[in-house]
């Protein structure tokens, strides 16, 4: 496989979590991409792939809840060595309306997400609807 191949393959991978896991939902495809000793630094969410699956199914019974539609939409993406950096616009409309964007970047390890570093423009929403989820 080419250095190119590789390249494609980590960016496929990162797509799959954005498109099938986070905005489709289908948080049981997240083993099958995430090392079990995934590494998280965004301190919401927690450790290994449990931690990940956790913390989208909280959100989606949050979504429910409230009536939130979220739509994301990958807007940059680029590989280079074993890492994925992603730039995202998300935005959760219903009884609130949340708009932010996201930078990522993940590292890839035999084929597989090892470990996910994140900064997000709107934090400060993001605490409001961290407080409408513990309600």
């Amino acid at each position: 496989m080419t250095d190119q191949d590789n390249l494609s393959a980590n960016k496929a991978l990162v797509r799959r979590l954005f498109e099938e896991v986070i905005d489709g939902g289908c948080l049981d495809l997240a083993p099958s991409l995430l090392r079990a000793d995934y590494i998280q630094h965004n301190p919401s969410i927690g450790q290994g792939v449990e931690g990940v699956v956790a913390y989208f199914e909280q959100l989606e019974r949050t979504k429910s809840r409230l009536r939130i539609q979220s739509t994301l939409e990958i807007r940059h993406m680029m590989a280079e060595d074993d890492l994925v950096f992603v730039h995202s616009n998300t935005r959760m409309a219903g009884v609130v309306t949340l708009d932010f964007e996201a930078m990522d970047l993940f590292r890839v390890q035999d084929g597989m997400l090892a470990e996910h570093w994140d900064v997000i423009q709107g934090r400060g929403v993001l605490a409001e609807l961290a407080l409408l989820t513990a309600g």
